[in-house]
């Protein structure tokens, strides 16, 4: 239950308050934010409308190498083909869970 809480609140509120709160009674955040969590260094506003302080380089999104995207045309049999039988390999991948921490998308990675 803990770690299910964790993972519905810290999207919205600080991460550090979260995961202290599993273990200690009335965590607080950290001031000035940037020095916090990664959400509260999001929403920091030490110089005012804006925090200034970059984030650290092991939470920066530049980091990220991005490949050239491929695409290929595909029929639309082969399309309806493919679809169901990822549809089918999800039911697999689920059909002996009886507990899920998160929603089937989140487990499995397929969506509808």
């Amino acid at each position: 239950k803990a770690v299910k809480g964790l993972v519905t609140t810290c999207p919205s509120d600080c991460l550090r308050k979260a995961l202290y709160g599993l273990f200690e009674d009335g965590p607080v955040s950290v001031e000035p934010g940037h020095r916090c969590c990664t959400h509260c260094h999001r929403t920091c506003k030490c110089a005012g409308e804006a925090c200034e302080t970059p984030f650290p380089p092991s939470e920066s999104f530049m980091n990220i190498v991005k490949l050239p995207t491929r695409y290929r045309e595909v029929d639309p049999e082969d399309s309806d083909l493919v679809r169901e039988l990822l549809q089918e390999y999800q039911a697999y991948l689920l059909q002996n869970t009886t507990h899920l921490y998160t929603n089937s998308e989140a487990c499995t990675g397929f969506s509808d």
